[in-house]
C-alpha cells in the first residue's frame, strides 16, 4: 500500500535527514507542524509495534493546531483503533499482528510522563515547552521497537534557549530553517499580511525564520544603551591588567545554573566580564567548571566572594543540603546575597545603569557576554502581567546571578567617589570636563 503526500523541498529535506534528533525552525507557515506529523505517520509505519508520543505545550493548543494536521494527514484506513480518552491511536499495516501506538498530550505536568517507554516522541512548537520536558523524555527513549528517535517543530527560539543550545551542538544533532517563502502553497495575500504587520527583528524572526532575541514582552531594562552599557572586550582586557581581583554572582540549579563574573574598575563602577550558563549540571560539576574558567579566561585571578541566593539549603526525602557549604569546600567564597526581592534588585540594577560617573554608569557590561547583553535588549521580558520577569529557561539564570552579585556589592559600587571628587577638586590632576553638578548628581 502506498499513499503519497506532496511535500515542500525543505519538508523533504527534514524527512530525508538521518539524524537522531532534528529541529524544524521556521517562519509562520513554512509547513513545520505538517512535517513533524508526517514524520510521526511514517515511523509507526515502519516499525511494527512502536510507541511514540505527539505532544505540545498545552491541551488546547495541542487539539486546535497539532491534531487537526495530524488528523488530516492521517491514513485512517490504518488505524485499528483510536481512544480519544486515553489519547491513544493504534496504526499499522494489514497484516501486521501488532499495531503501532501514537500517544498524544501536553506537556504541562511531567507526573503525565511517568511510566512511558518510547520509540520516539515529536514535540510541536518547542520553544514553549521547558527545557525539563525535553530532558525527561530523552530519559523515555528506551521502548525495544523504533527508532528511539526525537524531533521537534517550532518557530525560531532565542539564542540562548534550550533548543539553540542542544541542537547546535552537531553529531546526533540537526536543524533544518525555513522562511514563510519556502511553502508554495501559501497565498500571496497571506504573505502580504505577513510583511505588512512584520518589521525589522519580527520579520526576520516570523517570516525568514531567524533565531534571535525574544520579544514577546516589554523589556526589564527599557533603559539600557548598547553605546553607554557596552564596553569592548578590547577595553575590558586593559582594565582586567589593572585591578587585582573579582567577584562573582552565581544561580544555583540543575538545569540550568549559571555565574557571571565582575571587576570594578578605578572609579568603583561594576563591569561585567564574564557569564557562564550551564545545562543539566550537577553542583559539583558546575563549580569545577568556574574554577576552570577562573585558570583558563581569568588567569586564576582572585575571586574575593561568590554572591548567592541566601536560600541555599534544600531539603530532600533523604538529606539536607547546604550548597553553600559546598561551594566553601571546592575552595569558592560564598556570601549570601541579602538584597530583598527580584524587583527590588531589578529596581537596583536600573538605578545604577543610570547614574553616571565620568560619563559612565555604574553598570556595564563586556561586549563579550553576548547572553546577558540579547537579555538587556529585550530577551529578558516582563511577565503577561508586567510584575515579574517571565521565565524562558535562560535569561533569567544569568539575571538572577547578576542581580546577586550587584546586591552583594551594593555598598562597594560607587563608593568613594564623592570622596575623590572632593579631593579631586583642588588637584590640578583633576579629570577633565568634571564639574561640581556631576559629582552632585552621582551622590
Amino acid at each position: 500500500m502506498v499513499r503519497e503526500y506532496e511535500v515542500t523541498p525543505k519538508q523533504r529535506e527534514f524527512l530525508e535527514n538521518r539524524a537522531r534528533f532534528r529541529a524544524f525552525i521556521g517562519g509562520w507557515g513554512c509547513g513545520k507542524t505538517t512535517a513533524g506529523c508526517l514524520e510521526a505517520i511514517r515511523v509507526s509505519l515502519m516499525y511494527e509495534g512502536a510507541t511514540g508520543l505527539v505532544a505540545r505545550k498545552t491541551f488546547r493548543e495541542l487539539v486546535q493546531t497539532t491534531l487537526s494536521v495530524l488528523f488530516d494527514l492521517m491514513p485512517w484506513e490504518l488505524v485499528w483503533s483510536h481512544n480519544k480518552r486515553e489519547g491513544k491511536i493504534e496504526i499499522g499495516l494489514p497484516q501486521w499482528r501488532k499495531p503501532s501506538v501514537i500517544y498524544y498530550m501536553s506537556l504541562d505536568d511531567k507526573r503525565k510522563l511517568e511510566g512511558l517507554n518510547l520509540g520516539w516522541f515529536y514535540i510541536d512548537e518547542a520553544v514553549e515547552v521547558e527545557e525539563e520536558f525535553w530532558v525527561t523524555l530523552l530519559g523515555r527513549l528506551r521502548h525495544p521497537v523504533g527508532p528511539r528517535r526525537a524531533w521537534i517543530t517550532t518557530t525560531p527560539p532565542s539564542y540562548g534557549h534550550w533548543i539553540y543550545k542542544w541542537f547546535n551542538r552537531g553529531g546526533d544533532f540537526a536543524i533544518v530553517q525555513a522562511k514563510t517563502y519556502d511553502n508554495p502553497y501559501l497565498s500571496s495575500d497571506y504573505i502580504k499580511m505577513l510583511e505588512d504587520l512584520f518589521q525589522g527583528d519580527d520579520y526576520r524572526k516570523y517570516v525568514m525564520g531567524e533565531m534571535g532575541v525574544d520579544r514577546s514582552g516589554a523589556a526589564v531594562f527599557a533603559n539600557f544603551n548598547p553605546s553607554l552599557h557596552i564596553v569592548d572586550e578590547s577595553e575590558v582586557e586593559e582594565i582586567l591588567k589593572s585591578v587585582p581581583s573579582m567577584y562573582r554572582g552565581i544561580d544555583f540549579g540543575f538545569y540550568r545554573p549559571a555565574a557571571v563574573w565582575g571587576i570594578l574598575d578605578e572609579w568603583s563602577r561594576l563591569i561585567v566580564v564574564g557569564e557562564y550558563l550551564g545545562q543539566s549540571e550537577p553542583l559539583d560539576a558546575f563549580v569545577q567548571r568556574l574554577k576552570r574558567i577562573d585558570v583558563e579566561r581569568f588567569s586564576g585571578k582572585r575571586v574575593l566572594a561568590d554572591y548567592h541566593d541566601p536560600h541555599s539549603t534544600y531539603t530532600t526525602d533523604v538529606v539536607k543540603v547546604d550548597r553553600a557549604e559546598i561551594l566553601r569546600e571546592s575552595g569558592l567564597n560564598p556570601v549570601p546575597a541579602l538584597g530583598g526581592s527580584v524587583e527590588s534588585g531589578i529596581l537596583l540594577m536600573q538605578t545604577l545603569m543610570d547614574r553616571l560617573v565620568m560619563g559612565k554608569p555604574l553598570l556595564m557590561v563586556s561586549s563579550s557576554c553576548r547572553l546577558l547583553i540579547e537579555g538587556f535588549k529585550g530577551g529578558y521580558v516582563w511577565d503577561e502581567n508586567g510584575k515579574k520577569p517571565k521565565k524562558t529557561g535562560v535569561y533569567e539564570h544569568l539575571f538572577d546571578a547578576l542581580r546577586y552579585l550587584v546586591t552583594g556589592l551594593n555598598k562597594k559600587i560607587g563608593v568613594g567617589t564623592w570622596q575623590r571628587y572632593e579631593v579631586d577638586l583642588s588637584e590640578p590632576r583633576m579629570p577633565r570636563g568634571l564639574t561640581y553638578t556631576e559629582t552632585f548628581k552621582v551622590r
